[in-house]
């Protein structure tokens, strides 16, 4: 998974230790000459004082949210995601626009839908494909850029795609330009290889056939995962299962109704052969 580096705050008190204060429990980092790593952030399993030698897990590996089911597995003070400040973090989403905000009451309090939505959207792909790199991101029709910017605070991803309309992409890049976000915008499906993740929300099942058949064989099947919510729009479920299954293994697979009669939502993510 992308580098941690402490982005979203997750350790509450930073401060210079000497080695002899070390303990186990405490998240450290320090700094390498040569490697692929330089800065590891490494929780403290063990630490030898006679050898002045740890044992411990790089935090650069994992995503934010499995830190925190670590720290909980752990039922330690010492470290642990400061809730609050990644709530905030989610909650910027909504300082641009004049968003309408809703009251949900803890621990969320006055959020935007659409902030709520990216958010549960961004924990789903955590939790389906926390595990490996996600450096290389394909959103299929990214709205305004929202869950770009959302994903931002749990994944630190090195390429961010965009591929939708002209006036979509301009808004995008204005948005996203406020927090430091640089993405590369597609207004038309060119081909884009070694993705590691391909979102499309919305967007895919609301294509033609023949743009469907081109962003499918130019994007979608270039990608290792995939997550896609489908409306009720021009492509079915099994259209696009039986389009993919050369391709792909479908992981998880569900419907949802929500609009009678003829309202419901797929919920589909598929892995790479």
């Amino acid at each position: 998974m992308p580098n941690y580096r402490n982005k979203s705050k997750i350790v509450k008190r930073e401060e210079l230790i000497p080695p002899g204060k070390l303990e186990e429990g405490m998240i450290i980092t320090f700094r390498y000459n040569s490697g692929s790593d330089k800065t590891p952030v490494v929780l403290v399993i063990y630490y030898d004082r006679k050898k002045k030698m740890i044992e411990g897990i790089n935090l650069n590996y994992i995503t934010i949210s499995r830190v925190g089911r670590l720290v909980e597995l752990m039922g330690d003070a010492k470290v642990g995601i400061d809730k609050d400040e990644m709530i905030d973090e989610f909650k910027d989403n909504d300082d641009l626009g004049g968003a309408n905000r809703v009251d949900y009451g803890e621990p969320f309090g006055k959020v935007s839908p659409s902030t709520l939505r990216y958010v549960r959207n961004a924990l789903d792909i955590s939790y389906f494909f926390g595990e490996g790199e996600l450096n290389k991101i394909v959103e299929i029709g990214g709205g305004y850029g929202g869950l770009c910017k959302t994903i931002s605070c749990l994944c630190d991803f090195d390429e961010y795609h965009l591929y939708d309309i002209e006036p979509a992409s301009k808004l995008q890049e204005k948005y996203l330009s406020k927090f430091g976000i640089k993405a590369v915008h597609h207004s038309v499906p060119e081909e884009t290889k070694d993705i590691d993740l391909l979102i499309s929300n919305y967007a895919y099942s609301e294509l033609g056939e023949k743009l469907q058949d081109l962003y499918y064989n130019n994007v979608i099947k270039n990608a290792n995962k995939v997550y896609m919510i489908l409306n009720r729009g021009n492509v079915s479920r099994e259209v696009l299962l039986n389009r993919a299954k050369e391709d792909f293994d479908v992981y998880v697979d569900k419907v949802i109704d929500f609009w009678p009669p003829n309202g419901y939502l797929y919920y589909t993510t598929m892995v790479k052969k």
